[in-house]
C-alpha cells in the first residue's frame, strides 16, 4: 500500500512546474526530504555552478539538469561534469583559455540532450578541434562567437533542434557565419527544427540557400530585423517555400528600428477602434511582414504562427490589398499574435485572423471588440482566446465585450493575463 501512495505521489509531483517543486520543498524539512528524494525532482530541478559557490550534490539524489555560470571552470565544475550523466546542460562561462580545453569540458557531456551555449568567450582560438555529441538532440548558441560555433561543425546523429544567435561582434567575420551555418546544416541534414535571429538571418540568406542544404523542417522560428534588400528577401521566401510539405510551425519575430511614436503610449490600451490613434509618420516604415504574406499560400501544411511584433507599424493598404488576394488556410490550428512595447496593425490582424478560418486556440495581446466579434462569429472551431491587458482600467472594457459572445459560440473560453 505505501508503493502504490508513493507511486502516485511521483504521478503528481511529476506535474508540477519546477517553481511548485522548490516552492514545495521550502515548506518543512520533512516536504525537502521526500520531495528532494523524488522522482521528479532529480529530473526537473537544475544544480547551479554559479560565479561564487561550487555546487553541492550528494549520491542520493542522481540530478539531470546542470546550468553553470562562472567567470572561469574550476576543477570542482569539472569533476562534477565528469562524474554524472547530465541530460540537460546551461553553459554560461565567461572565460575558456582556448578551444582546446572548450572542447575537453563538452566532450565529458557524453549523455548530454539538451546544450545552451551562452556568452562563452575563447582567449586562443584555432586550436580547430572538432566535438561532435552522440545523444545530443537541442542545441542552442545565445550570444557567442562564431568561432566556438565553429567547434560543433561535426555531425550530431541525434540532432533536431538548431538555435542560432551570434554577438554583434561578428560583423567582422559575416562570411564564417554563413559559411560556418550552411556547413553545419549540410552536415546535419536531418534537423527538423530550425531558429534564426537577426544576424543570422541577415549573412545566410544574402545568397541563395534552398538548393545547397537539403532540409526538411517541422518547425521555423525566424527574427527578422529590418530586411530593405530585395535579394534578401527572395532567399528567405523561397526557403520557406522550399519546407511547403514539411514545415508545421513557423514563428516570425518583427523588429527594427522606428522613428515614429504615439503621442498617447499611456492610453494604449484604449485605442479600439481602427481608425482612432494612429501613430505619426515614420521615416521608415517596417516592411518585414511582407514575406509572411509572400508565402502564405505555400504553407499549406501549417498548423502553428507565431507572429512577435517588437515594432511600431501602421496598416499599410498594399498588405491589405495583398491579403484580400490570399488564400484561407484550413490547417492552422493555433495563432499567437503579440506585440511587445509597441502598437500592431488591428486592422492587418485582423484579415489574419480570417485567413484562419478553422483556428482552434487564438493568444492575442491586442485585443479588441472588432477581434471578438470576428472570432465569435466566423470562427466555429474556436475554443480558446488567450488574452492580456496591460493597464487595469482596461478590465471592464474587454468585459462588456467579451459578454454577449456566448450567445454567438458558447465553445470559445476566455483566458485573461495581467500585465500591469
Amino acid at each position: 500500500m505505501l508503493n502504490l501512495i508513493n507511486e502516485i505521489m511521483d504521478i503528481i509531483l511529476d506535474y508540477l512546474p519546477v517553481q511548485d517543486l522548490l516552492n514545495a520543498s521550502l515548506v518543512s524539512k520533512e516536504w525537502l526530504d521526500y520531495i528532494g528524494k523524488s522522482a521528479a525532482f532529480r529530473k526537473k530541478v537544475v544544480i547551479n555552478s554559479n560565479f561564487y559557490t561550487d555546487p553541492v550534490i550528494t549520491d542520493k539524489r542522481q540530478y539531470k539538469s546542470l546550468n553553470i555560470r562562472q567567470h572561469e571552470i574550476t576543477k570542482t565544475t569539472t569533476k562534477l561534469i565528469k562524474n554524472h550523466e547530465w541530460h540537460t546542460v546551461y553553459f554560461n562561462v565567461q572565460k575558456v583559455s582556448s578551444q582546446k580545453e572548450f572542447v575537453g569540458i563538452i566532450e565529458k557531456m557524453q549523455h548530454v540532450k539538451n546544450l545552451k551555449v551562452m556568452n562563452v568567450a575563447i582567449t586562443k582560438l584555432k586550436d580547430h578541434k572538432k566535438l561532435s555529441l552522440s545523444s545530443l538532440e537541442n542545441l542552442v548558441f545565445s550570444d557567442v562567437a562564431v568561432d566556438t560555433f565553429e567547434t560543433f561543425l561535426s555531425h550530431h546523429q541525434e540532432l533536431k533542434t538548431l538555435s542560432l544567435r551570434f554577438i554583434t561582434a561578428d560583423i567582422l567575420n559575416k562570411r564564417a557565419v554563413r559559411e560556418y551555418v550552411i556547413e553545419f546544416l549540410i552536415l546535419n541534414s536531418q534537423v527538423s527544427q530550425l531558429e534564426l535571429y537577426a544576424d543570422v538571418v541577415n549573412e545566410l540568406f544574402k545568397d541563395e540557400v534552398t538548393q545547397i542544404v537539403p532540409l526538411k523542417l517541422r518547425s521555423i522560428t525566424l527574427n527578422l530585423c529590418d530586411v530593405k534588400d530585395s535579394m534578401i528577401k527572395k532567399n528567405i521566401e523561397d526557403f520557406l517555400k522550399s519546407q511547403e510539405s514539411s514545415l508545421e510551425e513557423l514563428k516570425i519575430l518583427f523588429q527594427q528600428k522606428f522613428i515614429g511614436r504615439r503621442k498617447y503610449p499611456q492610453y494604449q490600451w484604449f485605442l479600439e477602434d481602427e481608425d482612432s490613434g494612429e501613430d505619426e509618420e515614420m521615416e521608415d516604415k517596417c516592411n518585414d511582414i511582407s514575406i509572411l504574406f509572400n508565402v502564405w499560400n505555400n504553407l499549406s501544411n501549417l498548423k502553428k504562427l507565431t507572429l512577435r511584433f517588437f515594432v511600431n507599424f501602421v496598416d499599410n493598404m498594399e498588405f491589405l490589398l495583398t491579403l484580400k488576394n490570399l488564400k484561407p488556410n484550413n490547417c492552422i490550428k493555433i495563432l499567437n499574435i503579440k506585440h511587445i512595447g509597441c502598437t500592431i496593425p488591428i486592422r492587418t490582424v485582423d484579415r489574419i485572423i480570417k485567413l484562419c478560418p478553422n483556428l482552434n486556440s487564438l493568444y492575442i495581446s491586442n485585443l479588441n471588440p472588432s477581434v471578438i466579434n470576428l472570432c465569435s462569429h466566423n470562427l466555429k472551431l474556436l475554443r480558446s482566446i488567450n488574452y492580456s491587458i496591460e493597464m487595469d482600467g482596461a478590465i471592464n472594457v474587454y468585459d462588456t465585450a467579451i459578454k454577449p459572445v456566448n450567445d454567438c459560440n458558447k465553445f470559445i473560453k476566455f483566458h485573461k493575463e495581467h500585465m500591469g
